[in-house]
């Protein structure tokens, strides 16, 4: 979940106004970031995302959200609690926050309507918050909606009817003149998408519309599919060199090919986070340790999406020690 969680967070900042009209259902004229380290009681608390939000009415409300997987360290209701009652004391207008759920069955029994009972059993507090359970959408629902930001969850919901909603969502995405936010908005569809067949689809009309032309992630995506048929016959001479240095035949083995998606990720690495040769020489010794396409395949997105250089790295070693396993 952290990475999605990450992903999500980076979206809702690309369209904070898509997210405010659609949760507010009003327009607005102004959507501004607020700090989401909330104030202290016993220990600090951060939110998801808190925006400042002027509506078209000239009325300014708190806009809270939070994004939530089928695991969560505290229950959501008793965090909700805590944040509306420390956003309230710290802002002092009208609240609404929203809960998305993320991964089937995440947050099923959660309706948002909570109390917390006096000793005479009647309800000494009551809060609500709005949920959003993106697992039961259906594509054609978010299709309804029509904003952007929120068109890029369309991995994250039922996708009942692909082969007219993948299309629709691009069609939107086309339209959009500002060629970096149509990239950013791009390389976040394609990273929120967990079906394969989709995500193929979805990697099918980037290249064929080359909506992300210059880009790493446009040029190496050519690359695999391009030699498909290559990428798999090198990702099993892979296995079998991780298989030579678990039985001690190490040593021939450290001047590796490397494959074409670990290829991709040490220039994608390079084009953006531009680490120095000490790190890019840790961060191949890793990569070549893992034959998985489709690790390799989401290490390319986290590559692609990752703020900075020891976030990528983090994941990667995370990713290379699930695969020693």
């Amino acid at each position: 979940m952290a990475k999605t969680d990450e992903i999500l967070k980076r979206l809702v900042q690309l369209c904070p106004h898509d997210f405010a009209e659609v949760l507010l259902k009003t327009k607005v004229q102004t959507v501004s970031p607020c700090a989401s380290e909330l104030p202290r009681s016993t220990a600090a608390l951060r939110a998801d995302q808190v925006f400042m939000v002027t509506t078209a009415a000239g009325a300014e409300v708190v806009l809270h959200l939070e994004f939530q997987a089928r695991k969560s360290h505290k229950p959501m209701p008793q965090r909700q609690l805590i944040y509306i009652t420390r956003l309230a004391e710290l802002y002092k207008l009208p609240l609404r926050s929203v809960v998305f759920y993320i991964g089937t069955g995440a947050g099923k029994g959660d309706t948002g309507q909570h109390s917390y009972p006096h000793a005479d059993g009647e309800a000494i507090v009551n809060w609500r918050y709005d949920v959003i359970h993106l697992w039961q959408m259906t594509d054609e629902e978010l299709l309804k909606i029509g904003k952007l930001g929120l068109l890029v969850l369309l991995g994250q919901t039922k996708i009942t009817n692909p082969n007219v909603t993948v299309p629709a969502v691009f069609k939107y995405l086309n339209a959009v003149a500002d060629e970096e936010l149509r990239g950013n908005l791009l390389e976040l569809l394609a990273a929120l998408i967990t079906d394969k067949e989709i995500l193929a689809m979805v990697e099918r009309l980037i290249l064929t519309d080359e909506l992300l032309v210059g880009t790493p992630y446009m040029e190496r995506l050519q690359e695999i599919r391009q030699e498909g048929r290559q990428e798999g016959r090198q990702e099993g001479r892979q296995e079998g060199r991780q298989e030579g240095r678990q039985e001690g035949r190490q040593e021939g083995r450290q001047e590796a090919t490397l494959t074409t998606r670990q290829q991709a990720i040490l220039d994608v690495l390079k084009a953006r986070l531009k680490p120095d040769a000490a790190a890019l020489a840790q961060i191949e010794a890793l990569l070549v340790q893992i034959g998985s396409g489709t690790v390799l395949q989401s290490l390319l997105i986290t590559a692609s999406l990752a703020p900075t250089l020891a976030a990528f790295q983090t994941e990667l070693a995370q990713q290379q020690a699930q695969s020693q396993n």
